[in-house]
């Protein structure tokens, strides 16, 4: 159901019945607007990569050994690590 309401949210083009609504304003892991024409639902990233597993994909990265698929993987678990406080 998620794909579903970024592409509504993208496109702005549908038209909110009040179920739809209802179910938006309901939903426990969200933040959320009250009108059509604000953005109504924003998915909090509550997934955090551990610190041993971000090293890792960081040195992935960073070696030009590895394919395209592998760095793809990496980026996504370090766009899931928790930002350092520096």
């Amino acid at each position: 159901m998620s794909d579903l309401l970024i592409t509504i949210i993208r496109t702005k083009r549908m038209k909110f019945n009040e179920n739809m609504r209802k179910k938006l304003l309901t939903h426990s892991n969200s933040l959320y607007c009250k009108t059509e024409s604000e953005v109504m639902k924003m998915q909090k990233n509550t997934k955090q990569t551990s610190k041993r597993v971000a090293s890792k994909a960081s040195k992935v990265m960073r070696d030009g050994r590895y394919s395209k698929t592998s760095k793809s993987v990496a980026g996504s678990a370090l766009a899931q690590t928790k930002k350092s406080g520096k």
